[in-house]
């Protein structure tokens, strides 16, 4: 893992003034892994079997099971869905969304602060769709 951190990358790209120093800088920078490899390695997701996981998320088997295998990408909810199953902390959910290319969950959105209030507070999947429901927000699909 590259343990440079943000800021230091950010200060690195912009001296970069060719292609050859940006060559070497993809070169040298670590990819981010798969979310697949990623998620399932977690700590959090080793107690539960596949069949807990699709039905405490709610995704759609065939759907997670190409998740799984990394033949399918999963979209903001199924992130979302996969990281309450397991009550990732907020930190290990933002990590998730980074991991594929989504958005961070962002407190100034209304529904995001809602997501957010339900990892701080370990709320269950079904928790948090009523609860996204009762503020009149679109649930996690």
């Amino acid at each position: 893992m590259d343990k440079r951190t943000t800021a230091r990358l950010n200060a690195i790209l912009h001296q970069i003034d060719s292609e050859e120093n940006l060559q070497e800088y993809i070169r040298t920078t670590e990819p981010l892994p798969s979310f697949s490899l990623w998620f399932f390695s977690q700590t959090e997701v080793q107690p539960y079997t596949n069949a807990d996981l699709i039905r405490i998320s709610g995704i759609e088997r065939t759907y997670f099971y190409q998740i799984q295998n990394g033949t399918r990408k999963p979209g903001r909810d199924k992130v979302l869905l996969l990281c309450l199953s397991v009550h990732f902390s907020i930190t290990k959910t933002q990590r998730a969304l980074e991991i594929c290319s989504l958005s961070s969950l962002y407190p100034k959105n209304r529904r995001d602060a809602i997501l957010i209030f339900a990892f701080e507070n370990c709320l269950s999947v079904n928790d948090t769709q009523q609860l996204l429901d009762h503020f009149q927000e679109a649930v996690l699909a």
